[in-house]
């Protein structure tokens, strides 16, 4: 089943305003990304209690991040791709669509700092599920609760 790219009005209208900036220095979002980041391609303000259109986001995100590691959209995600590209033409993100060198070790770099995150929680939170969203993965995580019953 593909997923697909839709943001509520607000939302839409936020990414609408962004504007590419060639200055802009990227860092690394290890989640809910797992992908280099640059100011300039998310509004400041995001409204994140907009959960499908956060997972919009998380799934462009996704699709140009397998694109810099394979060289192709993944099959998938060309509809989200698609309909992302119609509905902010001019995303920042867009413009970055290759990596050089040093940001292709940036973006190893933070799939490494997810392994150690997730190496962490798994052992201090021994019940850890994961759970496919169409398109994105939740995780929760808690540890086992000890019985207060006296005997």
């Amino acid at each position: 089943m593909s997923a697909s790219f839709a943001l509520c009005r607000e939302c839409l209208a936020q990414y609408k305003s962004l504007t590419y900036d060639a200055t802009c220095k990227y860092t690394l979002n290890v989640i809910p990304f797992c992908s280099l980041q640059w100011k300039d391609e998310h509004p400041e303000k995001f409204n994140h209690e907009h959960r499908e259109c956060r997972r919009a986001i998380i799934r462009l995100v996704g699709a140009r991040t397998h694109l810099w590691r394979h060289g192709v959209i993944p099959e998938g995600a060309r509809s989200v791709w698609t309909e992302a590209q119609l509905a902010i033409p001019d995303w920042p993100g867009f413009r970055r669509l290759e990596l050089n060198a040093k940001e292709m070790e940036s973006l190893d770099d933070c799939a490494g700092e997810l392994r150690d995150v997730m190496g962490f929680v798994v052992q201090e939170f021994p019940n850890v599920s994961l759970r496919d969203e169409g398109g994105t993965t939740s995780f929760s995580a808690c540890r086992e609760e000890k019985s207060t019953h006296k005997t």
